[in-house]
């Protein structure tokens, strides 16, 4: 079961520094943003994780025109 966070959550839990940390030491890892277009809107998914560390996530919203 997926268990939802929300920006103030996920701070608490990981400093942006950490994460750089267990980046540059090769314990992490960030996919860049990807998009699918489509006439009038975009599917937009990020994902990031760090096994090492116990964490892995991922953020998928959707956008519209209007």
């Amino acid at each position: 079961m997926p268990l939802f966070l929300r920006e103030a959550d996920v701070t608490a839990l990981l400093s942006i520094e950490e994460a750089f940390r267990a980046q540059a030491a090769g314990q992490a890892a960030n996919q860049p943003r990807r998009r699918v277009r489509w006439p009038g809107g975009a599917l937009h998914g990020m994902a990031a994780g760090g096994p090492g560390l116990g964490y892995v996530g991922r953020k998928a919203y959707t956008t519209v025109g209007g």
